[in-house]
């Protein structure tokens, strides 16, 4: 086996903070697998999004630049340091003409535009076996891709105050609304707080959290950002997520973080997913899911109402 301290991995991702969580799990298996290489992860959102996962470790030779000029190349190594860029649209086929290496490795189907439980798999299958053969290791993946749905290590991030808010309506059910608007064109839901209102209004003893501000004089609709208070609390977000019963949201980023393995291996947990298409939701392609996962690709607003009305009332959904 070769030397592995000798090499640094940096990890990249260029896009948005779904992006970036997309792979934690995979990444984890791979920090875990080598404990003596140090790691790095560069990305253009907030620090916080990764402060469980990885922080930088060196400093790497590349400037910001350099390695943003990497967006289209899959794996670029240097004599010190693999450059992985974990964005999973530089391995579909709609950017095969941009593909700087590798371009027969496409992981996705010709109508699939995001990623997915599929998709990521084939991806990190890749990547890992790339580093196999560079670094000389024996790196081993599951055939299940559930197995790298991610468990984030909530110590750095705002646990106290969600706690002190779920205590606070211990009692009640709890529903999370990730209704802001999306940024990579998954959804052409529009904006959600009439719905919300009105189910607010019929289930009055719940709890409505939402993750985008709107006109509300409900008594029991609150907003993360009053919660915590903080510039990023996508993964307050998913440590509250952890307490609700219902998680409703369009792929967008809040949403996706939504998605750790306390909650998909949660039976008595609901997912909704309004989406353009059902290939951009994780769990396409699964065969069994412990959690309830529904999806549509509704844009109006009635029957939006009406899935999500369903869900909350644990009755058939329609029209899925």
């Amino acid at each position: 086996m070769k030397n592995t301290s000798m090499k640094n991995i940096l990890f990249y991702n260029l896009w948005h903070n779904g992006d970036v969580f997309s792979g934690r799990g995979y990444i984890k298996h791979i920090i875990d697998s080598l404990p003596n290489v140090k790691f790095g992860y560069y990305h253009k959102n907030n620090k916080k999004i990764v402060a469980d996962l990885v922080r930088m470790q060196f400093t790497p030779e590349l400037k910001k630049w350099e390695i943003e000029a990497l967006n289209y190349r899959k794996i670029y190594e240097t004599e010190s340091t693999i450059y992985i860029n974990t964005w999973v649209g530089t391995y579909f086929h709609q950017h095969a003409e941009r593909m700087q290496d590798h371009p027969n490795v496409i992981v996705n189907l010709p109508n699939e535009g995001h990623a997915n439980y599929r998709s990521l798999h084939l991806m990190y299958d890749f990547i890992i076996k790339q580093l196999n053969a560079s670094l000389g290791t024996s790196i081993k993946l599951s055939n299940d891709p559930l197995d790298y749905v991610p468990e984030i290590n909530w110590f750095p991030y705002d646990q106290d105050t969600a706690y002190a808010f779920m205590m606070q309506h211990d009692t009640k059910r709890k529903h999370l609304f990730c209704n802001g608007n999306v940024r990579s064109n998954q959804s052409t839901v529009a904006d959600m707080s009439l719905i919300i209102n009105a189910l607010a209004t019929e289930f009055s003893n719940d709890v409505f959290i939402c993750t985008q501000k709107f006109d509300t004089r409900l008594p029991n609709v609150f907003f993360t950002s009053d919660i915590f208070n903080c510039d990023n609390d996508l993964n307050e977000i998913a440590y509250l997520s952890t307490w609700c019963s219902t998680i409703v949201g369009k792929n967008s980023g809040p949403f996706m973080f939504t998605h750790v393995r306390q909650n998909i291996y949660n039976s008595r947990k609901t997912f909704v997913a309004f989406s353009n298409h059902i290939s951009d939701c994780y769990p396409h392609h699964i065969n069994y899911l412990p959690c309830r996962y529904f999806f549509s690709d509704s844009r109006d607003p009635q029957h939006v109402y009406k899935v999500t009305r369903s869900a909350l009332t644990h009755n058939r959904i329609l029209s899925v």
